[in-house]
């Protein structure tokens, strides 16, 4: 087992082998659990030539396009996180102002942004 051993935190796994050298560690902490962020540099190898070529359009309707008709679809995020701003706005509407239904709600705003 890796593992990075932090006074005061205590050992942290790494369940990944690093490759090439270490540039930085950023120690994050979400609730009660710690990880580390390893950002490492190496060389990269470039991939054989095919000689094929393929263009990408961008668009609105579809979200890629590329030369052979191929299509990704849009997939619409901003329709999805309205929906999810309503519900969030309207519990805290209706919810009164100290109550645990306001407390939650505002936490999912902040957690939202």
């Amino acid at each position: 087992m890796v593992a990075l051993k932090l006074s005061k935190i205590g050992v942290i796994k790494i369940h990944r082998k690093v490759e090439g050298s270490v540039k930085s560690i950023l120690i994050k902490r979400l609730g009660k659990r710690w990880f580390a962020v390893i950002q490492a540099e190496q060389e990269m190898e470039p991939l054989p030539q095919t000689g094929n070529v393929v263009g990408l359009d961008i668009g609105l309707k579809s979200f890629i396009v590329d030369s052979d008709g191929n299509s990704v679809e849009n997939p619409r995020f901003a329709e999805k996180a309205a929906v999810k701003v309503k519900n969030i706005q309207r519990r805290l509407s209706i919810a009164e102002t100290a109550t645990i239904v306001a407390r939650s709600s505002k936490i999912g705003w902040i957690g939202f942004m």
